[in-house]
């Protein structure tokens, strides 16, 4: 959401985790901060509203940056 809408990334840190009952050092998660940046505004009619107005209007570095997540396929099952 971040890419498409032209957003400043949250960026990457690291944090402890404890697995298999070691403490690891690994990739902090960073849902937490955009679900409570994108979810205490009103996410659905930002969504509408780019749909309605911008996205015919997305940038070609945006669609670059997208093109992996594009890309993924779901795991067959």
């Amino acid at each position: 959401m971040n890419i498409l809408f032209q957003e400043p990334l949250i960026p990457v840190g690291t944090k402890m985790y404890k697995m298999l009952k070691q403490e690891t050092l690994f990739l902090e998660d960073s849902y937490d901060q955009w679900t409570q940046k994108q979810l205490l505004g009103n996410l659905l009619d930002k969504l509408l509203k780019f749909s309605a107005n911008e996205k015919d209007f997305i940038s070609e570095e945006t669609i670059e940056l997208l093109e992996p997540y594009l890309l993924v396929k779901a795991p067959d099952g």
